[in-house]
């Protein structure tokens, strides 16, 4: 493996030669590969191989490790899966083609990525279900989950716009700085007008009603 991780999490390194030793390809993705992690944040890791690492069930594709030293959110596909449209198309396959970190193989299909529309499709469909709960529960919910709900409906509203304009979706900390340093924040805003839902007013408005609210009882 390259020495790309921080010196304290040779753990992490460890435990990933022993859990994917039959693995070709191994990658880390997400905040972690980028160093913009949290001490708590997961470290997200795509494995290709020929059959699932012991962790992942037969018929499943990803689960969740734990350990008292970290927390690990492991995908898993098969190497015939990395030719697919289906893969090359998808929004986890761009997103770990421009920001991951080979821990082992080369990812030669990673020049093949391209937005496909049912990545387009799929990501709108996620956003509509939460403008959909926006729109019904958002004036009952106390600030911290108001707050939380507001922020994963802007960061995939963003998202959306990065998979409709076919580019690769950044990681979190990058969609968040972008938000607060009002980088693109028109353009983001059209694309939730278009689906019917006013984004500013969704973070400023509805969350200064709600704490006023709050306080108020």
């Amino acid at each position: 493996m390259t020495n790309r991780l921080p010196v304290r999490f040779d753990s992490f390194d460890r435990v990933i030669q022993r859990m994917l030793k039959d693995c070709d390809e191994i990658v880390l993705f997400g905040s972690q590969s980028l160093r913009q992690g949290r001490r708590d944040s997961d470290w997200d890791v795509l494995c290709v191989g020929d059959i699932p690492p012991y962790p992942i069930k037969s018929g499943s594709r990803r689960v969740r490790w734990h350990s008292h030293m970290f927390s690990l959110d492991l995908v898993w596909t098969s190497r015939s899966e990395l030719r697919s449209s289906n893969w090359l198309g998808s929004e986890l396959a761009g997103h770990v083609a421009k920001y991951g970190s080979w821990l082992r193989g080369e990812g030669d299909w990673r020049t093949r990525t391209k937005v496909s529309s049912h990545a387009i499709l799929a990501k709108r469909r996620r956003v509509e279900v939460r403008i959909d709960f926006q729109r019904a529960y958002a004036s009952g919910l106390l600030e911290p989950y108001l707050v939380k709900h507001v922020t994963l409906l802007r960061r995939d509203i963003q998202r959306l716009s990065y998979l409709q304009n076919g580019l690769p979706v950044p990681v979190t900390p990058y969609l968040d700085s972008e938000w607060r340093e009002h980088l693109d924040r028109d353009a983001i805003c059209r694309v939730a007008n278009s689906l019917g839902c006013d984004l500013e007013k969704a973070v400023f408005g509805n969350l200064e009603d709600t704490v006023s609210n709050y306080r108020k009882g």
